[in-house]
């Protein structure tokens, strides 16, 4: 990792800085896309919409589907009329913004910048 001269920040806007690992927002963000998804799936077998999992990233909200049990996921994505994944994108648009804004007024504070 690269070292940055902060040029004399204030302690707690250097604490802040090292304070940013959203990791646990964007998991919390990927289970809550991840059951938004589930609903829209169109259901045949439910393989499709049991192979839905949320996953952990940095600098992101990941959710997975398909697999073995479910490899026509792909083709489901782009042929369904349901368009479940738009549907889903749409749905939390807000809601993970929301939510990535309240992590970072909970950094802020543990910080003494709020």
């Amino acid at each position: 990792m690269a070292r940055v001269d902060d040029g004399g920040a204030p302690q707690a806007l250097r604490s802040a800085a090292s304070d940013l690992d959203t990791m646990d927002a964007y998991g919390a963000i990927a289970i809550e896309a991840a059951g938004v998804l589930r609903g829209f799936m169109p259901v045949d077998t439910g393989r499709a919409r049991a192979s839905v999992r949320p996953a952990r990233a940095e600098g992101m909200a990941v959710v997975t589907a398909g697999g073995p049990e479910a490899p026509h996921v792909p083709v489901l994505r782009a042929t369904h009329p349901s368009r479940f994944v738009q549907r889903t994108d749409a749905a939390m648009e807000q809601r993970a913004a929301d939510a990535l804004e309240r992590e970072w007024d909970h950094i802020a504070q543990r910080n003494g910048l709020a």
